[in-house]
């Protein structure tokens, strides 16, 4: 199938247009039948996404360059290009390596480097899956009104809770998981904790969604973490996690981007009865509302990538001045 060109958008730098092609073509070559292969096992399928854009070096967009990245500071404006790319062709790829994103950014945003040093190379490489544990039953966009608690012990921290949605539930190495730590403190008393998949404790329950994807239940029950399991600082894990959803955000556009232009790609070598030589596409009832689409797709483009810019410069701003609180 012929991809369209469309090289050269605002805000965008040629490299990341390289970026953007090299992502489609390689998604539908090789991304493309774990479509289908998610049918029959969506957690196989989903594991074999992570070792292809592993094998790609797409993984490497996740984390600095210090810790096996592609780059000095992660490149928002790179990943934008490249979860569209991956979306062009495949859904449970794209969503693959934006959880990849979702498990280790926190690790970079907020852990310390010996955190940063065990976790991030192995998340850049494939060899570790992550996964981003924040969404309860009772606690959605309402973050501060999570109820999973960690009780501080003389040799660390007991988690208990339940957290729902949770995409690589059961299949992850490795869960970042937001609780309280300070309960009458709203999103002011959450702590983050890297809690290893296998914990004592830990039990994880498949959700079955209309996407086949690896989502699921995550059940705590008197987990016991180390003090070195908590991710920066005690009781400013809302801080990391709105940083790091704030990252993922554009990409989430890209995505949309990726499945728009598959759809109208396409539409273009689909004919219709009336005129068998002409796309439907092409055909004048549809003609004005293919335009109008295409008009909206590319703004929604150039807002997507200069969402990831400024998202560059605030990132940057924050890690090098953080806020008084």
């Amino acid at each position: 199938m012929a991809i369209a060109d469309d090289s050269g958008a605002p805000f965008l730098e040629p490299r990341h247009d390289k970026l953007l092609a090299r992502c489609r073509t390689m998604a539908l070559k090789r991304l493309e039948p774990l479509n289908e292969a998610a049918e029959e096992d969506r957690d196989e399928a989903s594991r074999k996404a992570v070792r292809i854009l592993a094998s790609e070096g797409l993984l490497k967009l996740l984390v600095p360059k210090a810790y096996g990245g592609a780059s000095a500071a992660i490149d928002h404006r790179a990943m934008v290009a490249a979860r569209e790319g991956i979306a062009y062709a495949s859904a449970i790829s794209h969503s693959a390596f934006a959880v990849q994103g979702l498990g280790a950014i926190p690790i970079a945003i907020a852990g310390s480097e010996e955190q940063k040093r065990e976790w991030l190379p192995q998340a850049s490489s494939g060899r570790m899956i992550t996964a981003f544990a924040l969404t309860e039953p009772e606690a959605g966009s309402d973050v501060g009104a999570i109820k999973t608690r960690a009780t501080r012990t003389a040799r660390g921290w007991t988690l208990s809770g339940s957290k729902m949605y949770i995409s690589n539930a059961g299949i992850a190495d490795i869960y970042t998981v937001f609780a309280k730590t300070k309960p009458d403190a709203g999103h002011r008393g959450i702590s983050a904790f890297l809690v290893r998949a296998g914990k004592r404790g830990l039990k994880v329950e498949p959700q079955r969604m209309l996407a086949n994807l690896p989502i699921g239940v995550l059940k705590f029950k008197d987990v016991k973490l180390r003090e070195e399991d908590l991710l920066g600082k005690e009781n400013e894990g809302f801080y990391t996690a709105m940083r790091t959803l704030d990252s993922l955000r554009p990409t989430v556009a890209a995505a949309a981007c990726g499945v728009g232009r598959f759809v109208y790609v396409s539409s273009s070598g689909v004919y219709g009865e009336t005129d068998p030589r002409v796309p439907i596409s092409e055909t004048h009832p549809l003609q004005l509302r293919t335009l109008y689409t295409m008009t909206k797709f590319a703004s929604e483009r150039l807002v997507a990538a200069e969402a990831a810019r400024r998202g560059m410069v605030t990132a940057a701003a924050r890690i090098a001045a953080p806020s008084r609180r």
